[in-house]
């Protein structure tokens, strides 16, 4: 992880930077608004953590201008500001996170670690079984060359039945997932498995919509 530290109290800087550094995090200093904005515009960093009062260019003034990069770093916000209009503030130009002083180092650098992770790509959930295919991320469905249209309770219930396949999943464990603020009547449930059995199994493809009389519904 590489990151930009622009903070004008320099003795604060340096703490910060040597923690940093004993956690294997490398990181560019700027004491001054405009230098962060000129490093950030010709280097390449994970994250940005950036004070507010800085000389020359605020924090927000900085942030602000980030959006017309085209790969601009992670914000996290430093401040002894401890109003909700600034960090609002600091929320609506783009930041991802606001860390008021004073703080814990350790703090730091676990809101950094979180911060950089969740702009990683996650790796996409699949679920296949014969010639069904599930990707959870893109909410996509396909069986063999047909793509599935789903209404958002069948969606609902195929991610219950794929997530414990093979195993049967119970009528009443579906019922309290479906409609957990109202009672379903049987017509409801029964519809709601035909439609979903139709759109799954065609008459010259193999069954995988399993319903077990009494007990439940399985994808095997």
């Amino acid at each position: 992880m590489i990151v930009l530290l622009a903070e004008d109290e320099r003795n604060l800087a340096a703490l910060i930077i040597d923690y940093l550094a004993a956690e294997g995090i490398e990181c560019d200093y700027a004491d001054n608004g405009k230098m962060a904005l000129h490093l950030v515009e010709v280097n390449h960093y994970d994250a940005l953590i950036l004070d507010i009062e800085m000389p020359y260019l605020d924090g927000f003034a900085v942030c602000s201008k980030l959006s017309a990069l085209a790969h601009p770093p992670a914000v996290m916000f430093i401040s002894a500001r401890t109003h909700l209009d600034d960090k609002l503030t600091a929320f609506s130009l783009g930041a991802l996170d606001y860390l008021t002083k004073p703080f814990e180092l350790a703090e730091l650098v676990a809101r950094l670690r979180i911060l950089t992770h969740s702009l990683i790509p996650q790796t996409p959930r699949i679920f296949e079984l014969d010639s069904l295919h599930i990707d959870f991320n893109l909410r996509l469905v396909m069986r063999g060359h047909r793509s599935l249209t789903l209404s958002p309770k069948q969606w609902q219930l195929l991610t219950l039945l794929a997530h414990n396949s093979p195993e049967i999943v119970k009528k009443q464990v579906i019922l309290a997932h479906l409609w957990p603020d109202q009672d379903a009547n049987p017509d409801m449930y029964k519809t709601l498995l035909n439609r979903l059995r139709k759109n799954i199994d065609h008459p010259d493809e193999k069954a995988l919509f399993k319903t077990i009389r009494g007990i439940g519904v399985a994808l095997r």
